[in-house]
């Protein structure tokens, strides 16, 4: 029976889809087609033996073997599960600085959820999307669970900026290849392209419409047009809500050491 080596958990709205992708091409690694296997969250009941059948195409080429659920951070059962069933796995966290993340949830809910309501609106009556933002209080329980060697914290801000260098800096965490380069590197994958499209599609099998339209230069330029307003309402909201996240960034710095004054 084979489990995982490694997972990833986190954060949502982080870079994680495209993590998946980068992870995917990596001849020395297996990570089952399906992004999100929810095993330690929602499909526990099934048993150990329904979570091996995702990894059985493994192989002994495969140093590094995982899956990536962002909803897994914030769930401290799934991550006592977690270490119950793999204790001596290695966990990958990507952080986002918290006003950005929470606009980029407030982007995913806007046709359900968040139907109708401004971003202010949303983050005063859509509880969740600040409450995943305080990604320190999530860092803590991690720690307290897994040891500080086996965890991965990583920016989201060094996906943006070098994409090259944190990618490398996940394989040696893996123990893989470091100078493999995916062809996807330098690509945005954005789940949230045509949200209302997406889910009917979805619902009727044809997801793969919309995943192809993604790949294409219209695609292209959808994502960027839609990057670039995002970033523009994510500057108009940063100072309105740097102190909703003050006490949170101020933790991860300690549980990190990293400088995160640029998320002040």
């Amino acid at each position: 029976m084979t489990l995982p080596n490694f997972i990833c958990i986190g954060a949502q709205r982080a870079g994680t889809t495209w993590l998946h992708d980068c992870l995917n091409e990596h001849p020395e690694v297996y990570v089952p087609e399906k992004k999100e296997l929810h095993f330690f969250n929602s499909n526990y009941s099934k048993g150990i033996e329904h979570y091996a059948t995702e990894f059985e195409r493994s192989n002994p080429g495969h140093r590094a073997i995982g899956e990536v659920t962002p909803n897994y951070y914030h769930d401290i059962d799934a991550l006592k599960r977690m270490k119950d069933t793999i204790p001596d796995a290695k966990i990958v966290f990507i952080i986002r600085e918290p006003v950005a993340r929470s606009y980029s949830h407030y982007q995913l809910l806007s046709t359900t959820r968040c139907k109708g309501l401004s971003f202010q609106e949303a983050m005063a009556q859509v509880p969740i999307i600040s409450e995943l933002s305080l990604q320190g209080k999530y860092i803590k329980n991690v720690l307290s669970i897994f040891p500080k060697n086996q965890v991965l914290i990583c920016l989201y801000d060094d996906l943006e900026q070098k994409p090259h260098d944190f990618f490398k800096n996940i394989l040696c965490f893996l123990g893989v290849n470091e100078y493999f380069t995916p062809s996807v590197l330098n690509e945005r994958v954005n789940r949230i392209i045509f949200p209302n499209l997406q889910n009917a599609m979805d619902k009727i099998g044809l997801k793969f419409v919309i995943e192809m339209i993604k790949k294409t230069p219209i695609g292209a330029l959808i994502k960027k047009k839609y990057n670039e307003s995002g970033r523009k309402s994510v500057s108009l909201n940063q100072k309105a809500y740097k102190n909703v996240f003050s006490s949170d960034v101020t933790l991860i710095e300690e549980l990190t050491g990293f400088n995160l004054e640029n998320w002040r």
